[in-house]
């Protein structure tokens, strides 16, 4: 013949895998935590090392030929392609404003002549560098200041 087991200690045993549960759910978040938090370290310190470069879009001191403005451009999608694969999944950085600037910037800079004086270029190019500027700005501000 079965016996019941007594209420009270069939109670405390669901008290102690519920305890047991919540303590394992506590160290996985947390443990998730840490990854993200890495990943948005390594994020940011990524677009810190871009800083430079997208700052020298617009300066005719960094810059003193066409094809050197090209190849200012094309570093910063390059940098901006590595930190997108370093960025944390759960974040939800949206690249698309800062990906179409550059777009333009590009067209812009391909559509000068090479022989173009520098700061004529520059010029041509300055509306779509400043909008560079600013959407890089902005992801990096939604994502790293002050984090």
């Amino acid at each position: 013949m079965l016996r019941m087991s007594h209420p009270t200690l069939l109670s405390r045993q669901h008290h102690s895998l519920l305890a047991l549960l919540s303590s394992l759910v506590l160290v996985l978040s947390l443990s998730g935590c840490g990854i993200v938090g890495d990943a948005r370290v390594q994020f940011c310190a990524r677009l810190r090392a871009l800083d430079q470069t997208v700052g020298q879009l617009k300066d005719s001191k960094a810059i003193s030929t066409v094809g050197q403005l090209r190849e200012k451009v094309k570093a910063v999608r390059d940098g901006l392609s590595t930190a997108a694969s370093l960025a944390p999944a759960g974040l939800g950085i949206n690249f698309d404003g800062l990906i179409k600037s550059l777009d333009n910037l590009e067209k812009a800079a391909q559509g000068l002549p090479d022989t173009m004086p520098i700061q004529e270029a520059l010029t041509k190019v300055g509306g779509a560098a400043d909008d560079v500027q600013k959407q890089y700005a902005a992801v990096f501000d939604a994502v790293c200041a002050a984090k």
